[in-house]
C-alpha cells in the first residue's frame, strides 16, 4: 500500500511540474490537486482497514484449517497400515480354519458317541423289558 501511496504523489508532483507557470499559480488547480490527494489518501487508508479486517478473517480460518489437519493427522496416526491389517486378518483366518476343522472333529466323535450312546440304552431297556416280562410271567429261573 505504501507504494500505491508514494506512486499517486509521484503522480500528482509530475502533474503540478507539467503544467504551465501560469497553472501553477492558479490556487483552484492546487486546491482540485490537494483534495483529490486527500480523497486519495482516504480512498487508501479505507483498503488498509478492509485489508487488515481480511487479514484477520484469513488467519482465524487458516488457524482452524491448521487444527483441523493437526487432528487429521493425529487420527491417521493410530489407523492400522494395510500390510498390518492384512497379516493380522491373515493369522485370523488360519485361527478360524484350525476352529473350524476342530468343531467339525468333535461333531463327528459327538455323533459317534451320540450313536453309541443309543445303542448301549437301547440294549439296557430291552433287557430290563426282556427281564421284566419274564419275572412277571413267572420264567425267571432262581
Amino acid at each position: 500500500m505504501d507504494n500505491i501511496s508514494g506512486l499517486l504523489k509521484a503522480a500528482l508532483i509530475l502533474i503540478m511540474l507539467s503544467a504551465p507557470v501560469a497553472m501553477a499559480d492558479d490556487s483552484g488547480l492546487r486546491e482540485l490537486i490537494n483534495e483529490r490527494e486527500k480523497q486519495m489518501n482516504l480512498q487508501i487508508a479505507a483498503i488498509r482497514s478492509e485489508l487488515a479486517v481480511a487479514n484477520k478473517a484469513l488467519e482465524f480460518r487458516l488457524a482452524g484449517m491448521n487444527e483441523i489437519r493437526s487432528q487429521l493427522s493425529d487420527q491417521a496416526a493410530t489407523f492400522l497400515r494395510k500390510d498390518e491389517a492384512k497379516a493380522q486378518f491373515e493369522k485370523l483366518e488360519m485361527k478360524v480354519d484350525m476352529l473350524q476343522s476342530a468343531m467339525a472333529k468333535r461333531e463327528g466323535s459327538a455323533r459317534w458317541t451320540d450313536y453309541m450312546v443309543t445303542i448301549a440304552i437301547s440294549a439296557a431297556v430291552f433287557l430290563l423289558l426282556n427281564l421284566a416280562n419274564g419275572m412277571i410271567s413267572g420264567d425267571v429261573k432262581k
